[in-house]
């Protein structure tokens, strides 16, 4: 049974193989070859080539060969072009000398301008920030082991959102100015720096690497996380966060859609050599909450239940007068403290909490426009257009079209 599903297979093979020979008048071992250089091993490197993958299989009939990205990329005769993160720079000039389209993903490098598709790194700097506010915080930090071009974007966002919402201004930096192995005694000086730290503070680090580092690092300082400290790192890698000493709360980058972007401008250059290098920079998805950042750091125990009732039933038809209904508490005394400690109304926070989970729906499923509205307990479709437009400036699909391929 075993050799004749093997021989039919071979069978199958070779018919497709002809049939697309007849069809395209172009011979099998001709299809276009692209290089894949990617980090196979993290969730990044994965979900990029998932959405790579994706595009080809709809739109081209591409070859694929994967390249490990710390070793020099060797092409051949049949290598039609190059998508990938590309650290080693003598890449570049293999590519270049065989005058063939690359796509980088993930950050440019300096001097080197070729089509990108990477995150919007001051938005997920913006959203670190409106996470840590919505958390009651009043002390900010960034962590980072390395001077990355992205670390540097990340952090910009981070304190213009701080100080656009918040009287608090962030000026706690930590790894910002040189890599990790550049740093003499590194775990000695970031062991004080954390200690050094107001409390309770919010600590946001430029990747997942950075955050379980600092949780290790504080942990044996005798600091307590989230207590003391909320820390949120960036990227999602799941099995890395959740094997941290204290599992890391971390942003969702759009990394299938990067890989399929990056995948339909490769086939753009394919198609025409002399269009001009395109960046398309895309916003995060969510941040996904675990141990790391699961506090309410205010001192107002009515504030405090508030923000959890919304956060827990935002989604359901509530309004105000449900919140302070829960409990014995004088609504207009509530309402004033809420907006002293959080920054804005009980009612900014529900919409706050409705708008963000619709975000998050239209990202990452394919749920109607009217579905996802009474999901996220907007009142209908239109009323959840207008929170969009006033928001963002652009229509839930139109928000949606930025994932959706």
């Amino acid at each position: 049974m075993c050799n004749f599903r093997h021989n039919n297979c071979d069978v199958n093979d070779k018919i497709a193989t002809l049939l697309f020979e007849i069809a395209t008048g172009t011979p099998i071992m001709q299809r276009p070859l692209i290089h894949v250089q990617l980090q196979f091993d993290t969730r990044c490197g994965r979900d990029i080539a998932r959405g790579i993958i994706a595009y080809a299989r709809q739109y081209t009939q591409w070859q694929f060969s994967h390249v490990d990205m710390h070793e020099t990329l060797v092409l051949n005769a049949q290598s039609s072009g190059v998508i990938g993160q590309f650290y080693l720079p003598e890449s570049y000039s293999v590519v270049n000398g065989a005058q063939i389209p690359l796509v980088k993903v993930g950050q440019q490098s300096p001097n080197v301008q070729v089509p990108l598709v990477a995150s919007n790194d001051r938005a997920i700097g913006h959203m670190a920030a409106e996470y840590f506010l919505s958390l009651g915080l009043e002390h900010f930090a960034f962590a980072s082991g390395g001077r990355w071009p992205f670390a540097q974007e990340r952090l910009q966002g981070f304190i213009n959102e701080i100080n656009n919402k918040s009287h608090c201004s962030t000026k706690l930096f930590f790894g910002t100015a040189e890599t990790k192995v550049q740093i003499p005694d590194y775990e000695q000086k970031m062991i004080q720096w954390l200690k050094s730290l107001p409390k309770p503070c919010g600590i946001f680090c430029a990747n997942d690497s950075a955050g379980i580092e600092l949780i290790r690092l504080a942990r044996i300082s005798g600091l307590r996380i989230p207590t003391d400290m909320a820390v949120l790192g960036v990227d999602d890698d799941e099995i890395y966060c959740e094997f941290s000493e204290i599992p890391l709360s971390s942003i969702v980058q759009p990394l299938y859609t990067i890989g399929y972007e990056a995948a339909r401008l490769m086939d753009l250059h394919l198609k025409d050599p002399d269009r001009k290098p395109q960046t398309i920079r895309l916003p995060p998805v969510k941040v996904v909450r675990r141990a790391s950042s699961d506090m309410l750091a205010l001192d107002d125990a009515d504030v405090a239940k508030a923000l959890r009732l919304i956060r827990d039933n935002a989604t359901r038809d509530i309004n105000v007068a449900w919140v302070v209904k829960q409990w014995s508490v004088n609504r207009r005394s509530l309402e004033r403290r809420f907006v002293k400690l959080v920054g804005h109304s009980l009612l900014d926070e529900i919409h706050r909490v409705r708008f963000e989970h619709a975000k998050s729906l239209l990202a990452q499923t394919m749920m109607s426009l009217k579905e996802v509205a009474a999901s996220s307990g907007f009142y209908d479709a239109r009323y959840m257009a207008t929170c969009f437009r006033q928001k963002l400036g652009i229509s839930p699909s139109d928000y949606r079209k930025q994932f959706a391929r």
